[in-house]
């Protein structure tokens, strides 16, 4: 998903875990998260809910290939989206411009 979005123009970080997630998430502050609904450590759905605490604007993205409910469960509970593995590279990128997040520069 990295390569798929730089080469659209967008800066990323990634983060392997839920926890190390918040961590960069509170050190670099994008307008965007993509979060994974089955992480080791703290879970997508964990993760949506610490961001949504106090209001928090950011946009997110949920994924899952495992489990359409939670992905539903996730959308209830503040994801702005949600996609199902497996996607394709252009569902990806107009799922993350939809949600305004332009590129940074053109490919």
């Amino acid at each position: 998903m990295s390569r798929i979005l730089v080469a659209d123009g967008h800066e990323v970080f990634t983060a392997s875990d839920g926890e190390r997630a918040m961590a960069l998430y509170r050190e670099k502050q994008p307008g965007l998260v993509i979060t994974d609904i089955v992480m080791p450590g703290q879970e997508g759905i964990e993760t949506i809910l610490t961001l949504r605490r106090d209001d928090n604007p950011v946009k997110i993205i949920a994924i899952s290939g495992m489990d359409a409910e939670m992905l539903d469960t996730a959308r209830l509970i503040g994801a702005d989206d949600i996609l199902e593995k497996p996607f394709r590279a252009h569902d990806l990128v107009n799922r993350v411009r939809a949600l305004g997040e332009a590129p940074l520069a053109s490919p």
